[in-house]
């Protein structure tokens, strides 16, 4: 039997995920971080999306707690009833995403698209869009997660006990 080394699909380990979120902190590209690794940019790629932390939004102080796309140019007005018919909407402090017809969740092009994660981003802390931050040992964590569930089985016991 080949050596885990050499076989053509081992895990990622501990290190190589280090060197993933290292890659992600200095802003290289998945193909460097894949040569760097030893793995293909595909499975940078799916990683990096399995494995991300979500943070949620920060809401810093003074900062827009509304996530909708139009706020800066939004002119609707009234449309809830605690509005003044001309006062506008993105003013007030409750949030509109389930009355207005013009609402739209703003996203981030940085987690959208790659590298799907905040770990370089210089606005982290006062982003108020959805966050999300590749950790080495969160990864592993998830990972080793995954992996003992996936060899759990089914509890029968419980299933037995029904009958």
């Amino acid at each position: 039997m080949p050596d885990k080394e050499t076989r053509a699909h081992s895990h990622l380990d501990k290190e190589k995920r280090g060197l993933i979120e290292r890659g992600l902190n200095e802003r290289k590209t998945f193909t460097f971080i894949a040569g760097e690794i030893g793995a293909s940019v595909s499975t940078v790629r799916r990683e990096i999306l399995r494995n991300r932390r979500c943070d949620g939004a920060s809401y810093a102080k003074g900062a827009d707690r509304t996530d909708c796309a139009h706020m800066q140019h939004c002119k609707v007005k009234g449309i809830c009833e605690f509005c003044h018919a001309n006062k506008l909407c993105k003013r007030c402090d409750i949030k509109c995403q389930n009355i207005c017809n013009e609402y739209e969740s703003r996203k981030c092009p940085t987690v959208e698209n790659a590298p799907f994660v905040c770990n370089s981003c210089d606005r982290y802390g006062r982003c108020t869009t959805v966050r999300y931050r590749y950790s080495a040992d969160t990864a592993q964590a998830m990972a080793s997660r995954r992996s003992a569930e996936s060899r759990a089985g089914i509890d029968l016991t419980e299933v037995l006990m029904l009958n």
